[in-house]
């Protein structure tokens, strides 16, 4: 066949063999140091090092950046069919210094604990907490806010181990500009 692209002619019989060959002159375990104690003495292992840091780097960039993008983030393993809360409205009243909320747990087949809670100042203990794991809709009102604090609230589950996962949170500001 003309102008067949797989024409490979090779001559075999040029070719010499060495049933020793001597592969000491082409290692570099020779050049390691003689206490071995950096662990990286030999070129062979500082490029399997520096392969798998850069494997290693590549992946987390990937994953954090796929996770930036979807707009979501990875869950944890151990929630499975986390609570659906709908209809929830929180409203804080400059006037009376009351907060509002309400909403409905829609679902919660897993029994996970929820609780509405109320920090002063970025307190680690709550002014103000209520169980609300049952499904039901929960409407109340919170007072006892103080001129010139920050508050956080926050309603937010937990699956009892190692996992809290936010639903609704803010700020209410009742600090007061000096005229």
């Amino acid at each position: 066949m003309e102008g067949e692209f797989n024409n490979l002619s090779t001559n075999n019989i040029g070719t010499t063999f060495e049933s020793k060959p001597n592969n000491i002159a082409t290692s570099d375990e020779l050049s390691a140091d003689p206490v071995y104690v950096r662990k990286m003495g030999t070129a062979y292992s500082a490029g399997k090092w520096t392969k798998r840091v850069a494997v290693t780097v590549g992946f987390v960039v990937t994953m954090t950046a796929a996770a930036i993008m979807s707009g979501s983030v990875v869950k944890n393993i151990y929630v499975a069919n986390p609570p659906t809360v709908k209809e929830a409205i929180i409203s804080f009243s400059n006037e009376e210094y009351v907060l509002h909320y309400s909403f409905r747990v829609e679902k919660n087949s897993q029994k996970y604990p929820i609780t509405f809670a109320v920090y002063e100042d970025d307190n680690k203990t709550p002014f103000y907490k209520v169980d609300c794991s049952a499904v039901d809709k929960y409407d109340a009102y919170v007072d006892g806010f103080e001129e010139g604090h920050m508050y956080e609230y926050k309603l937010s589950f937990t699956n009892r181990f190692d996992y809290i996962g936010t639903i609704k949170q803010g700020k209410v500001d009742t600090l007061k500009e000096v005229h």
